[in-house]
């Protein structure tokens, strides 16, 4: 029978991985990504319990996490903007993008700089860089104007 609720420690101990930290690790990639979820606490244990989601599952939650990133965005900018909406479905469609990295991707597709972006965001102009690269890495470009272009294509 399939395990649908597991723990840190007992996945370590399913497949031998020795490293807590790598295990918490792909734990926070799984929740982002939305296949499983953290789930309190198990049995009085004191560990953290993740629960597992079926395919199905994965993929509504997903769909309701674009429809709800949608609307904040839709909402607040690019109304009625063929381009904007083509970029932020782009953006809502890539499945590695963390909320943070879409809002600012989105910003360069409005024209800002570093410095509007981090103000709008209350972030710093470097922690804006941290977030770009990341963005470049996983659009596959070099330079912002690739990024836009690439998004409104």
């Amino acid at each position: 029978q399939p395990v649908d609720h597991f723990t840190a420690r007992s996945l370590m101990d399913l497949t031998g991985i020795r490293s807590l930290s790598t295990v918490r690790r792909g734990l926070e990639g799984l929740v982002i990504k939305l296949s499983i979820d953290k789930n309190g606490r198990q049995n009085g244990d004191h560990a953290t319990a993740y629960r597992v989601y079926s395919p199905r599952e994965v993929i509504e939650r997903r769909k309701e996490k674009r429809t709800s990133f949608t609307n904040e965005f839709g909402s607040a900018q690019g109304n009625g903007n063929h381009s904007f909406n083509k970029a932020l479905n782009r953006v809502a469609d890539h499945p590695l993008l963390s909320r943070r990295e879409a809002q600012v991707a989105l910003c360069c597709v409005e024209g800002l700089t570093n410095a509007e972006i981090g103000r709008g965001l209350k972030v710093g102009e470097q922690t804006v860089k941290f977030h770009l690269r990341k963005v470049f890495l996983k659009f596959g470009v070099k330079r912002r104007a690739e990024l836009i272009s690439k998004l409104l294509m």
